[in-house]
């Protein structure tokens, strides 16, 4: 007996642990568990048994779930089982398979054929098939050689690829889902070279390679002989333990196969000896889990070197015949290759691509030396994008194939690359010859994509295969046309086949999948295992085929011309859809909508200081308006005016006045900018010259309007006032112009990089066209719908559509000549005329893109002004005459768009060159030479004032542009030593000191100085005030204990958090459940609660997606679920996650914080005792629905409940949205992602539709309301409290906005504690901002602000527990309890609503506010405060926009305002209202402005001021006959200061109570905080304590006194309380704000290590070295220097 391998013998110990496990378990062993091999020593002439298999469906193996066998899920031997299994998977992953081993010792445990069926396979060849398929694999045909001689299409060749692509057909033999080759994702496949058999090899996840013998069956057994038969022959084995990444044939031996996986090995297996040979492993001395991944290899033709990529960037190089030292690596490139090929006819050449977002050639006939002592091969050329690319290939004709993440595959094409001599060629940045859109977001659980060539076709002709997300196999030509989709509409084809590879000769593709399946596709005329395969489909004639591409082009190239003919049309047909009031409200949906869009993207586009500089140039704003107002209205009059003259009588003479009102308009508002911006203009100019040219039209064109329509045509003249046009353009440019313009100039300058994402992923900037073609659609609706054209004869309208093109043709030409001096010759303005009239005519003369901004804004008119002008002005005139004085400006708009569009090609190629140089002179600006950074010691740094800071410049004209390692120096002069830190502040004290002593400066030990002398100040116990907060030290040092939780938690990890995408934030979301769903199902409710609110410090958005389901989707079923039903969706998994995640769906595309408006429908089908949800149009769509994109399975719906067709309101159903075990959607159910947010995205926010979705009657929450199986409503007078989850929502946005404060203000002051800023005297050191007074005064009210919403937010928390409680309780036949629990509700329903409201603004402005206190700093992203205010910003608007909910908490004043009058006792916060009478004429008198009863009677008392109004105005509204909601709707105003005032009230009253509990040790510190916040509110809102006369202004002045002084008695102990709020620096995450006060170097490592340094940008070879090394015909001519001597 031969001695068992160490293989084998771990094996059976695994067995042996593994039965004893399941005797320590009582479980038998499964049935229908696969057989084992048989042992390899078995004798070959013993007949070989099987074990009884009972008959199944399918070839995948059963389940052997421990549900199936009966056992508990609560049993602690499972949890046991599972652990142990965990452990074994994680030893067996990392155990690498070493030494030799035999195929029958390495059959994977799924594999259901055994050792000596695979012998027949392998054995079944004979000798000379094998050398014929080695022979046929390295023939190169006549034809390739021909097909890459040009760069065209070869329609013949295409043609007869087509017919060919179209003859391939899916094997039908067995069913795609028969073949399961692998038992997991398949990441590698190929087919063996040999012609006269099919032989499929995958490899998969878990190192099992797979091997499909299509030609042959399953045998059978005598007992299972008619189930067998129907299954394909697959064998598995295992010769690795980890992925296997690749695998290639021996170009010598077809039977020898080189396996590559992540277990960092690479091995040759034997397919004919059967036998698995190590050849490339980690050495020794390795450790094996740093070893980096295997991802490819390739082999040379003659069979003996190997070269291997892996995930270090790393190419190795290995002879096999030489020993294993002797192995070669050269480090091509930064970060993982993911893909490598060699050229089939020239080895020497590799092509890798590289996550890093690059591809590069390599010659390796040549290595040269890299940095570091490390070795190269010669870099031939580089291609670099914006994303990772997956992988890149050669074909034999010298074309490399690339898939890369930014959905292209990039063909380059080197056909002479044979011809190369070793290292002389340089081909620079590698152009591509053909780029093909791909989709290749492939997500996480389907294979990368790889386009992969045919290696060596037999026709000769090139061709690429890849899959695709529609189940189907792309092909391509070499000239990048897809000629063919595999599989497509082929339902047998049920997933991604991800993996593809064609024959190495044949035309047959195979595809793999995720779940180990794959698909083979055959050349019709190969096909003879089955039926008939079919006939190739007819080809289009070529000329047919010329054609239709003709007219495909015409179409896409001039669509918008297309699509204004069809809109026209359209208005004609159906002018009722698009006029005033139509069925779309054109007026707003068009007017205000679609030109707010088109000023959205230009803010988004334009920068602010472009913008700023362009509203500057008077020259352009007199040259355009000037052209607008004075030049075109001449010219348009002195046409009418000869019109006139000749007295036709078939011109209608309002035609003619309109045509002057047309001319007297300003130019129009969204048609330029987008002209202007596809023309590749000035679209700032254009947009800054609109704007100013429709406000100054508002009063200019009613006035030259009066000029001009006096005399023969004062017939014309208007005879109204025109007052209303003022109102009506300026809420125009108001709504879409100014306020679109200013949220994207917002959105670009606080999240710079998704708006820029945004603008690309959507081609946002290709929208203002499509607006456009809307606003014309629009204009001619309302002139068809009024009948206008039926009114004027044909000749007027001929008459006025060839004078408008006429006037715009010739305006433009005005424009053009005038803003570019064409009538001037050329030597006026010429570069070498040096005279002053010169120098003037340049100096006027516009750019070229300025230019086409003048042309487009100056030459064109609008009908937003003209329009509005005509209605108001000719009032008294008839409707028909009205209608035609319209005629003129509406074809005008028409034709204006028309003419600009054939202009916008001209112009895009005029001004090309000026682009270029614009672009050029950009890039020499950003990337010239700076000195070299070095991060500030702990060496004090002395600089000496009074040296010559000249010393230290470079007189720019001797500076030549040589690049030396990526940095510029003088020619022929001695280079300088970098500047370090040292001699940059020496240089900025010279520049700034003109003489002094030395001053000494220790950066980073003065700022740990200067926070520990902060932290001395404290006049309090820090310690004992984090108590305070917390409620108890018990509670803290809980606190304490999950948050260091949470650091140690690896999910968690934040020091890379501002630089992950939106997919890495939802993934690490999702970890993040995982991760806590263990404390969620252990612990109190209290303490999850607790942790959840931590989290939100440092993760926003994960901690709103929990909220999702636990606040808001498990808060529904427990406020409005019966206990039964509770119970029931407990069951299911809705309190631990285990089966259902949920969201809330309530918010509606068209519908938000009204929720009685909610359109979504509930209806009552007693017939099938279910509700049938159903989303009615696409407002009712629900819209911002947390968790519904991706991971939700269950929603709370909103819907009206109709029963009996009689709605009954909105009332709250469980609706599941997708099947948890695959999820897929459920039937009717619509689901997609919203996209990208400002902030939070690690939410996948999303919309739901339903289309008839049927659910049992059962899933309606019925605890307030019921609806029997036989129809009857019960109970329905409680509806109200199904609210209750919203409730919990606020209460929380509350607390987080204390915290999210605490937060931002612990950054801010600490970081103005160290931060020095100016010296009051030459010499002494810097004074810290902290100490300034203004700087006190931005930041220390909002501490005290702080305070107060954290104590606020307390007892909020406090009335929703107690609140719950009653809910809870709760007997539906307590009438009395009932009523008190109705009242608590609307309580803690006005309180919250007013408290969410005001403390989200009041967070949201102390983000912004301590951003901007730390200066420059304050604007990086490391220092938390952009995405700070990006992830808060959604607190304003979310759970009820915050205007409206202070309007409800206005509302709900005013009825306990009613209700005091009647004398009703009032809720503690509102009690104040009950003392009206003896506050009504309060006033402060002779007491101090600081005594705490004077302030909190100031409060009360102007609250009650301001409350009393509202109901006063409310209750005079009510007695002139409005009902109470039109009498709510006319004080709005009232109402939301009545809220306001109400709230700082609470906010005071709450913090002067929670004094009261305080220990004597934190009083004084806590009474000189809230008397500040007190004051500074009353500050705030000095004119409501003005008008109520409880304050004269003498004594408003000692408030502002007061608030002074106690801004520096708080700032005193500034960094104490900020250090009493308990967070770490892992919770702060800022290098600014650190609690050691060691803030540079932390600030300056963090940026280093999140953006390392490269020796040169990816754009170097590309743009920078041919820029700085062109020639230049004058680059070497001295420089007189004796004149500067």
């Amino acid at each position: 007996m031969t001695e068992l391998t160490e293989y084998e013998r771990e094996r059976l110990a695994n067995i042996e642990r593994n039965k004893a496990l399941l005797l320590e378990l009582e479980l038998a062993q499964p049935e229908h568990k696969a057989p084992r091999a048989a042992p390899a020593s078995k004798p070959k002439a013993t007949p070989r048994t099987r074990t009884p298999r009972t008959k199944r469906d399918s070839p995948v193996p059963q389940r052997t779930s421990a549900r199936l066998q009966g056992i508990t899920a609560t049993s602690e031997v499972i949890a046991k089982r599972a652990a142990e299994e965990e452990a074994a998977e994680r030893l067996l992953k990392k155990t690498r398979m070493r030494g030799e081993h035999k195929f029958a010792d390495i059959l994977a445990e799924s594999s259901r054929e055994s050792w000596e069926s695979a012998q027949k396979m392998f054995g079944g060849w004979p000798a000379a098939a094998v050398a014929d398929a080695v022979e046929e694999g390295s023939k190169t045909s006549e034809t390739e050689v021909e097909n890459v001689s040009g760069e065209k299409s070869d329609e013949k060749e295409l043609a007869e690829l087509r017919d060919k692509i179209g003859g391939l057909k899916l094997y039908e033999r067995w069913e795609p889902n028969q073949i399961r080759i692998t038992p997991e994702r398949i990441y590698h496949i190929g087919m063996h070279p040999d012609s006269t058999r099919k032989l499929v090899l995958a490899g998969d996840k878990t190192g099992v390679l797979g091997i499909w013998d299509a030609d042959s069956k399953r045998e059978a057994a005598e007992e299972d002989e008619e189930d067998a038969a129907e299954l394909p022959l697959i064998h598995q084995f295992r010769p690795h333990n980890r992925t296997i990444s690749s695998f290639a044939f021996s170009p010598t031996n077809a039977q020898k196969l080189y396996t590559t996986s992540y277990d960092a090995s690479v091995r040759l297996l034997d397919l004919q000896a059967g036998i698995s040979n190590e050849i490339f492993a980690p050495g020794k001395d390795e450790d094996e889990d740093e070893a980096p991944l295997i991802s490819a290899c390739e082999i040379t033709p003659e069979g003996n070197v190997v070269y291997i990529s892996d995930f270090a960037g790393r190419v190795h190089r290995y002879d096999t015949r030489a020993p294993r030292t002797e192995l070669e690596t050269f480090q091509c490139h930064d970060k993982k290759i993911g893909g490598m090929s060699m050229h089939p006819l020239a080895p020497w050449l590799v092509v890798t691509s590289s996550n890093e977002r690059s591809l590069r050639v390599w010659d390796f006939r040549k290595i040269e030396s890299g940095e570091e002592g490390g070795r190269h091969p010669c870099m031939v050329g580089e291609y670099v994008t914006d994303k990772s690319i997956s992988s890149a290939y050669w074909n034999r004709a010298g074309q490399i194939a690339a898939t890369s993440y930014d959905d292209t595959i990039t063909i380059f094409s080197e056909p002479t690359c044979t011809t190369w001599s070793p290292g002389s060629k340089d081909l620079g940045a590698m152009t591509p010859s053909h780029k093909i859109p791909h989709d290749n977001q492939v997500g996480r659980w389907v294979t990368i994509f790889r386009g992969q060539w045919h290696q060596n076709p037999v026709s000769g002709v090139q061709k690429l295969c890849i899959g695709n997300m529609r189940r189907n196999i792309d092909v391509y030509s070499r000239f990048g046309e897809r000629v063919g989709k595999l599989g497509e509409g082929d339902a047998r084809i049920t997933a991604v086949p991800a993996a593809v590879q064609w024959h190495p000769r044949e035309d047959w593709v195979v595809g793999g999948t995720s779940s180990g399946k794959d698909g083979l596709v055959l050349d019709r005329e190969k096909a003879t295992l089955h039926s008939a395969m079919g006939e190739p489909t007819t080809q289009r004639p070529a000329l047919l085929k010329r054609i239709w591409q003709f007219a495909l082009d015409l179409l896409i190239n001039q669509w918008f011309l297309f699509a204004l003919g069809i809109m026209i049309l359209l208005a004609y047909l159906f002018p009722s859809v698009g006029k005033e009031g139509g069925h779309v409200r054109a007026e707003y949906s068009v007017e205000y909508g679609a030109v707010a869009l088109i000023f959205l993207v230009s803010g988004m586009q334009i920068s602010t200081k472009t913008l700023v500089a362009r509203a500057k140039q008077w020259k352009l704003h007199l040259v355009a308006q000037g052209l607008s107002f004075l030049v075109t209205p001449a010219i348009i009059f002195a046409v009418v005016q000869i019109v006139m003259a000749a007295k036709s009588k078939t011109i209608d003479f309002y035609v003619l006045v309109g045509m002057v009102i047309t001319g007297c308009t300003p130019t129009t508002v969204s048609s330029n900018v987008v002209m202007t911006r596809s023309a590749n203009g000035d679209d700032s100019a254009a947009l800054i010259e609109v704007t100013i040219g429709n406000i100054m039209g508002t009063f200019i064109t009613p006035a030259l309007v009066q000029m001009f329509l006096s005399g023969n045509m004062s017939q014309g003249k208007p005879l109204s006032g025109g007052a209303d046009i003022y109102r009506h353009v300026f809420k125009q440019l108001g709504l879409s112009v100014f306020i679109p313009l200013f949220v994207g100039q917002v959105l670009q300058n606080v999240r710079p990089k998704e708006v820029k994402w945004a603008l690309n992923t959507f081609k946002l900037p290709k929208v203002g066209s499509f607006c456009l073609v809307l606003l014309v659609w629009a204009t001619f609706s309302n002139a068809f719908a009024a009948h206008s054209f039926e009114d004027i004869s044909t000749e007027s309208v001929i008459l006025v559509v060839f004078c408008n093109i006429g006037f715009y043709t010739f305006f433009t030409v005005i424009c053009f000549a005038l803003a570019r001096l064409s009538f001037l010759p050329q030597r006026l303005y010429a570069e070498d005329n040096h005279s002053v009239w010169a120098k003037a005519a340049r100096w006027f003369r516009f750019t070229k893109r300025e230019t086409i901004a003048i042309c487009f804004c100056g030459a064109a008119k609008t009908v937003a002004l003209g329009i509005p002008l005509i209605h108001t002005q000719y009032t008294t005139s008839p409707e028909n005459i009205q209608g035609i004085l319209t005629i003129p400006l509406v074809l005008y708009q028409g034709e204006q768009i028309l003419v600009a569009q054939l202009l916008v090609p001209l112009f895009k190629r005029w001004v090309r060159d000026e682009i270029e140089a614009e672009k050029m002179k950009a890039q020499i600006q950003a990337d010239d030479g700076r000195p070299s950074v070095e991060a500030p010691g702990m060496e004090p740094v002395t600089v000496h004032v009074g040296k010559s800071a000249g010393d230290m410049k470079v007189n720019e004209r001797e500076r030549s542009l040589s690049l030396s390692h990526g940095t510029y120096t003088p020619k022929n002069q001695h280079t300088p030593p970098a500047m370090t830190a040292h001699d940059r502040l020496n240089a900025v004290v010279q520049q700034v000191v003109p003489s002094g002593q030395p001053i000494t400066v220790n950066p980073a030990a003065s700022t740990v100085l200067a926070m520990n002398e902060e932290r001395s100040r404290t006049s309090f116990p820090i310690r004992e005030m984090t108590y305070f907060i917390d409620k108890g030290a018990k509670i803290t040092q809980l606190k304490e204990k999950i948050m260091l939780q949470i650091e140690r938690d690896p999910v968690f990890k934040n020091d890379d958090w501002y630089d992950l995408n939106k997919e890495q934030v939802r993934e690490r979301t999702m970890m993040k459940f995982k991760s806590l769903i263990h404390y969620v199902t252990s612990e109190p409710e209290t303490v999850t609660m607790m942790r959840m609110n931590l989290i939100s410090v440092v993760d926003p958005g994960f901690f709103t997606r929990f909220g999702v389901h636990y606040g808001l989707f498990f808060g529904a079923l427990r406020g409005s679920a019966t206990p039964s039903q509770l119970s029931y969706w407990i069951s299911k998994g809705a309190a631990g996650l285990n089966g259902m995640i949920g969201c809330f769906a309530m918010t509606e595309l068209g519908h938000g914080s009204n929720v009685q408006g909610l359109e979504t429908t509930a209806t009552f089908d007693p017939k099938s005792d279910e509700f049938v949800i159903h989303t009615p149009s696409l407002s009712a769509t629900k819209w911002w629905i947390g968790g519904a994109a991706h991971s939700a399975t269950h929603s709370v719906v909103f819907a009206r409940l109709i029963v009996n067709k009689k709605d009954h309101g909105v009332k709250s159903f469980v609706v599941p949205l997708r099947d948890p075990s695959d999820y897929s959607l459920r039937p009717g159910v619509t689901i997609g992602d919203i996209g990208k947010k400002m902030g939070r995205d690690g939410i996948d926010n999303g919309f739901i539709q339903f289309s008839q979705v049927r659910i049992p009657r059962s899933y309606m929450l019925m605890k307030h309301i019921k609806v029997t199986r036989t129809g009857e409503v019960k109970s329905e007078a409680m509806a109200q409290l199904t609210y209750g989850a919203l409730i919990a929502g606020r209460v929380s946005m509350v607390v987080d906005s204390a915290s999210v404060s605490k937060r931002v203000l612990t950054i801010a002051i600490r970081y103005a504690g160290v931060r020095r800023q100016f010296s009051s005297k030459p010499g002494e050191i810097e004074s810290k901002i902290l100490d300034y007074a203004l700087h006190q005064r931005r930041l220390m009210p909002l501490l005290a602000q702080t305070f107060a919403m954290q104590f606020a937010g307390d007892q909020m928390e406090v009335m929703y527990r107690n609140l719950m409680s009653k809910l809870d309780s709760l007997n539906p036949e307590d009438k009395a309890g009932m009523a008190e629990v109705v009242d608590s509700l609307k309580e803690v329903h006005a309180t919250s609503a007013g408290l969410k409201a005001f403390c989200t603004w009041a967070c949201l402005e102390t983000i912004n506010t301590c951003r901007l206190t730390c200066g420059g700093h304050g604007y990086s992203s490391y220092n938390g405060f952009a995405n700070a205010h990006a992830d808060f910003s959604v607190q304003c608007t979310w759970e009820g926009d915050n205007a409206v909910l202070a309007l409800q908490a206005g509302r709900s004043l005013i009825g306990s305002w009613r209700e005091a009058k009647k004398g009703k006792k009032l809720p503690e916060g509102v009690r104040y209202l009950s003392k009206g009478a003896e506050l009504k004429g309060a006033k402060c008198g002779e007491r101090g402005v600081g005594e705490v009863e004077v302030i909190r009677e100031a409060w009360d008392a102007v609250a009650a001021s301001v409350v009393n109004k509202a109901g006063a105005e409310f209750e005079r509204l009510r007695s002139t006959g409005l009902s109470a909601d039109e009498a709510y709707e006319e004080t709005s105003q009232l109402r939301f200061t009545a809220a306001k005032t109400h709230v700082k009230c609470y906010l005071v009253s709450q913090f002067f109570e929670r004094i009261r509990g305080a220990p004597e040790s934190l009083k004084r510190v806590l009474m000189d905080v809230a008397l500040l916040y007190a004051l500074w509110s009353i500050e705030e809102d000095a004119g409501a304590f003005l008008s109520a006369g409880y304050f004269t202004p003498g004594q408003m002045d000692e408030v502002r006194s007061k608030v002074n002084e106690l801004c520096k008695e708080v700032r005193m102990n500034a960094i104490g309380l900020c250090d009493s709020f308990n967070y770490s620096d892992f919770f702060i995450n800022a290098p600014i704000g650190r609690y050691d006060g060691n803030i540079y170097p932390h600030y300056f490592e963090q940026v280093r290590k999140q953006n390392p340094f490269t020796p040169a940008p990816p754009y170097f070879k590309s743009v920078i070295k041919p820029l700085i090394n062109r020639s230049m015909e004058d680059g070497n001519e001295e420089i007189d220097m004796e004149d500067d001597e």
